[in-house]
């Protein structure tokens, strides 16, 4: 419970990001980047109200939109999407 910080870039990691997620409510540092996550951006994410820096670049998530609920991490600081050909605006 108290990791601050979770980083796996470029681990082969498939599928969905996982909703236990959720149980490091100390977290302030996610890199998923570079992975074969699929699916959309979890809404669960934002129940991560610590989080500073979120990285998932170039992931394979269904095409469409940044889910409205990441502008609720009101101390992110650092988002990096890039490679995920969402469209549309930025939340917030």
């Amino acid at each position: 419970r108290h990791v601050t910080g979770l980083l796996l870039p470029q681990n082969l990691l498939r599928n969905q990001i996982p909703s236990t997620i959720v149980h490091l409510p100390n977290l302030t540092q996610l890199d998923l980047s570079n992975n074969l996550l699929t699916g959309q951006v979890p809404t669960f994410l934002s129940e991560l109200t610590s989080l500073r820096s979120l990285l998932l670049t170039g992931q394979e998530f269904d095409k469409g939109h940044i889910p409205i609920e990441i502008q609720s991490l009101v101390r992110l600081r650092t988002l990096v999407l890039s490679g995920c050909q969402f469209s549309g605006t930025i939340p917030g």
